[in-house]
């Protein structure tokens, strides 16, 4: 149970998040989330007891160094319940996106060689016109497309799927752990069913 104040400082962190605009979270002072946790009025004990804990399997990291903006747009996408598991897998993502491209414009295994003031080169010597490039892929592929690119420091975590025969909590919960080495776990079927093969009959 936490403690009237916190609970106060968390609903109104919440609440303001909720129905900010994307764009005005954007144009807020950026500083790390940790910073960001302890202005909104939230204790120390919540922070490390609680919200750390949880943070720390959504930004792979423990300090909370992590933007205070990505924060607060995570936060928000959590509070308006537009994060999800895609019933078909991760895969269907970008499958859905490409569903809405016209034909002929997706290509596959073409790798890009160069950014161009004037779009793409490809690898097999082609050439892509765009007025914008973006570029989404791993890091050490985007410094190789963009020199200038600073590269962060990766931060890295393995996934362990289990099986149980009964599940530790009701509903679809996702546990956490601030004594120990797993950040956190969840039964991944109560989360998204078709995860998981149907049980036996």
């Amino acid at each position: 149970m936490l403690p009237a104040r916190d609970l106060a400082a968390l609903a109104a962190l919440t609440a303001r998040d909720a129905v900010l605009p994307v764009s005005a979270i954007r144009r807020c002072r950026d500083r790390p989330t940790s910073e960001a946790l302890s202005r909104a009025g939230l204790s120390d004990a919540v922070i490390d007891g609680i919200l750390r804990p949880f943070l720390s399997g959504v930004f792979l990291e423990d300090r909370l160094e992590t933007s205070a903006r990505f924060f607060h747009l995570v936060w928000r996408s959590m509070v308006r319940g537009s994060l999800c598991l895609p019933a078909e897998g991760i895969g269907a993502v970008p499958a859905q996106l490409a569903e809405g491209l016209p034909d002929g414009v997706l290509r596959l295994g073409t790798p890009v060689a160069e950014v161009t003031g004037a779009g793409v080169l490809l690898s097999d010597g082609g050439e892509v016109p765009a007025r914008a490039v973006v570029v989404a892929t791993d890091p050490a592929t985007a410094a190789a497309l963009l020199p200038d690119l600073t590269v962060p420091d990766t931060r890295t975590v393995t996934t362990y799927y289990h099986a149980t025969d009964s599940t530790p909590a009701a509903g679809p919960t996702l546990m956490t752990d601030s004594t120990g080495t797993i950040l956190n776990t969840c039964v991944l079927s109560a989360v998204a069913p078709t995860y998981a093969p149907p049980a036996p009959r």
